[in-house]
C-alpha cells in the first residue's frame, strides 16, 4: 500500500505483474517445495469484507498479552513492506510496540534470506511447467517459513482477497476460523451477489473447527434482506462441514465515550467495559470478535482487557498528537468518511474549533459524495491543504482542490495550499496548525498516510 516499498525483494516486485490470479494449486505446490512450513503452525483465520485487520490487531495483542509467542501477517502494507509479517513475544514486545511500531517485523536479512528460498522453489516449479506464482502466494510463503522456524505459539492470519481460494487458505485445522463484517467488495473476482461473495469468504470454514461470525445484522453495509442472505449463506456452510459456530452481536446502540485526552474510546460489551485507542464505533464489532475468539481459548477476562487497550492499526482514526490535536485516517470511501465523522464529533472538533485538512486522493473514488459527507461533519474548515498523492491514481491537486471550493462555496480558502508533494504539503500543514493554534486532520487515502505518516510524526516529536 505504501509507496516506500524499497525494501521489497525485487523479485516479489516482478511478480506484481502476475497480478491476482486465485486458486490454490500453485501455493500448495510451493510450499511442498518448500517442505510445508505451515503443518506445525497453529493458526486462527480471519476473513470479511471490513475489519480484518482491526480484529487482527485487538485478537495479537491480547494474545501477546496473555504470554505467547504471536506471528501476524496482513496486507497490504502501510509504510514498510516488512510491516506485511510480525511476530510479538508476549506482553514485552507489545508493549515495545506500543512506543514503536517497527518492533517485530520480520528484519531485512531474514526476509532476504527467505525470499531466495521461496525464488529457488518458485523457479524450479516454473521450470517444470506451472504457472509463476503471485506475489501474494510469495510472500504468503516467505511468512510460513519464518513463523515456523521462529517457533511461534500462535499465528493470526489474514486473507488477501475472498477466502475460499485464498493463498492462506492452506489450512487443514486451525485453531478458530473469523469471519468479520460483510459487504459488496471485489464483485468480479467473488461474486455479484452478496451471498456469493459471503460463500467465498465462508470458504475458510474448516470441518469441525469452531468458527465466529459477525451478526450482519449490526454492520452499516447492508440492508436486511442483505443480512438475511449472509446469515443463510454462513450458517449453511458452518452446519455442512459441522463446524460449531456462532454469531457476535455487540450492542451498536450504546453510548460511546471518547476522550480526546487520553486519546480513547471506551465501550461495553457482554457487561464490561473496555477502553480502546481503534477509534470509531465500528471497531466494538472488530474488538467484540477479538473478546469471543479470546474467551474461546480461555483467556483471563484481565488479560483480555488489558490486551484491548494496547491494540494498536496504523491510520484508521489514528490520533498522532494531542496538543495541537493531530489525527490520520486512510478512510477512502462515503462508509469510511461516516465512521471517521464520528469519531471527529466523538472527539469534539467538529464544531467551531479551528480545523485545518490535509487531503491527497485517488481520482477513482467517490470523491463528491465523500466532500458533501465531509462538509456536514466539518462545515467551518479554517483552510485545505491539498496534496497529489505519490500513485499514478492520483487526483491531481488543483482538480481536487477546485472540487473542495464548489462542495464548500468558499472562494476565500487559499490557492497557495495546493502541493504537488505531499511531503511539503504536510510540512506547511504542521507549520500553519501550530501557528494559529487549530488542530489538524488528514484523511482521504491510506497511500496518502503511508507516504507521510513518518514525515508527520517526526514533526510532532521535533515540536514537542
Amino acid at each position: 500500500m505504501a509507496n516506500n516499498n524499497s525494501n521489497e525483494p525485487e523479485f516479489l516486485k516482478d511478480a506484481l505483474k502476475f497480478g491476482i490470479n486465485l486458486g490454490l494449486d500453485r501455493i500448495n505446490s510451493l510450499l511442498d517445495k518448500l517442505g510445508n512450513p505451515h503443518k506445525g503452525l497453529n493458526v486462527i483465520h480471519i476473513a470479511g469484507t471490513n475489519g480484518k485487520g482491526s480484529t487482527v490487531a485487538f485478537l495479537s495483542s491480547i494474545l501477546a498479552q496473555n504470554g505467547s509467542k504471536v506471528g501476524i501477517y496482513t496486507s497490504p502494507f502501510l509504510e514498510r513492506f516488512n510491516e506485511r509479517m510480525r511476530i510479538l513475544n508476549s506482553a514485552s514486545d507489545l508493549d515495545a510496540f506500543i512506543d514503536d511500531d517497527s518492533v517485530g517485523e520480520i528484519p531485512n536479512d531474514k526476509l532476504v534470506e527467505y525470499s531466495d528460498m521461496v525464488k529457488k522453489a518458485s523457479q524450479e516449479l516454473i521450470d517444470g511447467g506451472m504457472e509463476p506464482p503471485t506475489e501474494f502466494e510469495l510472500v504468503t510463503a516467505i511468512a510460513f517459513l519464518w513463523f515456523r522456524d521462529e517457533k511461534t505459539d500462535i499465528v493470526v492470519l489474514e486473507t488477501g482477497l475472498g477466502g475460499r481460494l485464498d493463498s492462506t487458505n492452506v489450512m487443514d485445522k486451525p485453531i478458530c476460523t473469523m469471519i468479520t463484517a460483510m459487504g459488496m467488495d471485489h464483485s468480479d473476482r467473488l461474486g455479484d451477489t452478496i451471498d456469493k461473495i459471503t460463500a467465498e469468504k465462508a470458504g475458510i470454514i474448516k470441518p469441525e473447527v469452531p468458527a465466529l461470525f459477525l451478526d450482519p445484522d449490526v454492520t452499516l453495509l447492508l440492508d436486511s434482506d442483505e443480512a438475511n442472505l449472509v446469515r443463510t449463506t454462513l450458517v449453511n456452510r458452518a452446519t455442512e462441514l459441522s463446524a460449531p459456530y456462532s454469531f457476535v452481536k455487540p450492542d451498536m446502540k450504546q453510548q460511546v465515550f471518547y476522550s480526546s485526552e487520553e486519546g480513547t474510546m471506551s465501550f461495553t460489551y457482554a457487561g464490561r467495559e473496555y477502553t480502546t485507542t481503534l477509534l470509531g464505533e465500528h471497531q466494538i464489532q472488530n474488538a467484540a470478535m477479538a473478546i469471543e475468539c479470546a474467551q474461546m481459548m480461555g483467556i483471563d477476562s484481565r488479560i483480555i482487557t488489558l490486551g484491548i487497550s494496547k491494540a494498536r492499526w496504523k491510520s484508521r482514526a489514528e490520533i498522532l498528537s494531542k496538543k495541537p490535536l493531530v489525527i490520520m485516517d486512510g478512510g477512502h470511501n462515503p462508509q469510511g468518511i461516516l465512521s471517521f465523522g464520528k469519531v471527529l464529533e466523538g472527539l469534539g472538533i467538529t464544531g467551531e474549533g479551528k480545523v485545518n485538512v490535509l487531503i491527497g486522493a485517488m481520482k477513482d473514488k467517490d470523491m463528491d459524495s465523500m466532500l458533501k459527507l465531509f462538509k456536514e461533519l466539518l462545515p467551518n474548515v479554517q483552510t485545505f491543504f491539498v496534496t497529489k498523492v505519490n500513485n499514478p491514481r492520483t487526483f491531481e491537486p488543483d482538480v481536487l482542490y477546485n472540487k473542495i471550493k464548489f462542495v464548500y462555496n468558499r472562494d476565500d480558502f487559499s490557492e497557495d495550499k495546493v502541493f504537488e508533494d505531499a511531503i511539503s504539503a504536510t510540512e506547511e500543514a504542521w507549520k500553519y496548525t501550530q501557528a494559529t493554534d487549530s488542530s489538524l486532520v488528514i484523511l482521504g487515502s491510506l497511500y496518502l498516510a503511508g507516504e507521510i505518516r513518518g514525515t508527520i510524526r517526526e514533526l510532532i516529536n521535533a515540536g514537542r
